[in-house]
């Protein structure tokens, strides 16, 4: 039960213009995005049957990442996601929910997720997953970012990505309260 974002990063990278990442850096973000989607989904899951509904909305996922990312962190990220699901609806060309929504992130895939995470009477809204993929794609962006920082104009390694995380005072809040 894991989500596959590599393909993913890797787009968001070039979108940075970072030519060249570790394969190890790209699979360690990729961990990254899995620890803090699942922690995202369980507590909108457990918001919303809290308040007996049965189905997963973009307003649970908000109140998810509000609980567990640092203020800025959270701000920034809910204002991606609000981002991504006003492109999606607004968009009227059929096809790929992706590509609606601008984002490099599969909500296919963010979709397919949730529904193994979820239980089975848990419904899950249509915008739900295109605005987790908005959050995910902007986390994704902020780490790469900061570890391109870090890097300079070498090759970024599972190290730079590290002591990013490790220097970025709202990532390092975020990794210690996922452990």
């Amino acid at each position: 039960m894991s989500l596959d974002l590599k393909t993913s990063i890797l787009k968001v990278s070039k979108q940075l213009l970072i030519n060249q990442m570790s394969k190890e850096s790209v699979e360690f973000i990729n961990e990254i995005d899995n620890m803090i989607a699942k922690k995202i989904i369980k507590t909108a899951e457990k918001l919303i049957t809290s308040s007996n509904h049965v189905t997963i909305n973009p307003k649970a996922i908000q109140s998810a990442v509000r609980l567990i990312l640092p203020t800025e962190l959270a701000r920034k990220t809910m204002s991606d996601g609000m981002r991504a699901m006003s492109k999606y609806i607004q968009s009227q060309t059929p096809g790929d929910r992706s590509k609606r929504a601008g984002l490099q992130v599969q909500v296919s895939r963010i979709e397919n997720y949730m529904r193994e995470i979820l239980k089975t009477d848990i419904r899950i809204n249509e915008y739900a997953p295109v605005y987790l993929a908005g959050v995910i794609e902007y986390l994704n962006a902020h780490i790469l970012d900061i570890s391109k920082h870090d890097a300079g104009d070498k090759r970024i390694d599972i190290k730079y990505v590290k002591i990013g995380l490790y220097n970025d005072d709202e990532f390092s809040k975020l990794l210690l309260c996922l452990n």
